[in-house]
């Protein structure tokens, strides 16, 4: 949940700067064409480059580091919701997204980093730790590192690059909504997480729960023109706080750049639930309005 301002030393926009993905691609395999013939390992940084799959989707080699992460999208219809899933470890939550984007259009974009939850790099030779979702502010990047015993001026570096480098990709301020799609597990973080006297009470304007419902089971959104058709639905809803810590994660950065956010929250496994849960998310932007591009 974030955001960070950056100052431009040029008038040229950063777009008019960056090579097209063709000469990043080439760049990238002439520089591991050179280590091959010098005897050489490739290097392990590689400039961002993206590579076609197949008519709708793409893969893009993002730099972290010494290391690099995949960010692989489809895209489909002529929504301008964003689907994001950035633990690769949520698995159920990227089957929910990806059983549902044929239908209701979109860019669906996923994290590739290894199988774990984590994004794990190394910088300067030392091994760092960080949670992709905890990325999207200096705040959040310096508090990430930390939290898993990592933070270093040259580790900082690395992750605020590669979460400029991300969000250049995402194009949020392009989306007409955000979803992101995550899993958790029984016991851990959940709805309850944001009553009274909760671990994350201070960053909940409004929590809705429905009887009978695990808590588990939530969506969590930024406005509350979403917050009331869905609670009304009998979903169990939490109503981000407009002055809700700055912990670097996509839902604050959201909040912050005016973009309408919905997080689809269940657990691990529980796909019927999660598509239940998601394809109300999808509905709701499509009857407000909410799906269609910016002018």
């Amino acid at each position: 949940m974030m955001s960070s301002a950056k100052t431009r030393t040029s008038s040229m926009s950063p777009r008019a700067r960056r090579p097209d993905g063709a000469l990043r691609l080439l760049f990238a395999l002439l520089l591991v064409f050179l280590s091959g013939c010098a005897g050489r390992a490739p290097p392990l940084w590689i400039p961002p480059a993206t590579i076609a799959i197949e008519p709708g989707s793409k893969l893009t080699r993002l730099a972290l580091g010494e290391h690099a992460v995949l960010l692989a999208e489809r895209r489909s219809g002529a929504s301008c919701v964003l689907l994001l899933n950035v633990h690769e470890n949520e698995s159920t939550a990227l089957a929910a997204g990806s059983a549902l984007l044929a239908r209701y259009g979109g860019r669906l974009l996923s994290l590739q980093h290894g199988g774990g939850r984590l994004l794990h790099f190394g910088v300067n030779g030392e091994d760092a730790r960080a949670d992709p979702n905890r990325i999207f502010s200096r705040a959040g990047i310096a508090a990430t590192l930390a939290h898993y015993g990592s933070d270093s001026a040259a580790a900082r570096l690395a992750l605020a690059g590669f979460s400029e480098a991300l969000l250049w990709q995402l194009a949020p301020d392009r989306a007409s909504a955000i979803i992101t799609l995550h899993n958790n597990h029984p016991g851990g973080y959940s709805a309850a997480s944001y009553l009274p006297g909760g671990a994350l009470a201070s960053s909940a304007a409004e929590v809705a729960l429905a009887p009978g419902v695990s808590p588990d089971q939530f969506l969590l959104v930024s406005e509350r023109r979403l917050f009331l058709p869905l609670a009304a639905q009998g979903f169990n809803v939490v109503l981000q706080d407009r002055g809700a810590p700055d912990d670097g994660s996509l839902s604050v950065y959201a909040a912050a750049h005016a973009i309408p956010y919905i997080n689809v929250e269940a657990t691990a496994g529980a796909l019927a639930t999660q598509t239940v849960m998601l394809e109300a998310a999808l509905q709701l932007l499509a009857s407000s309005q909410l799906a269609r591009c910016r002018a």
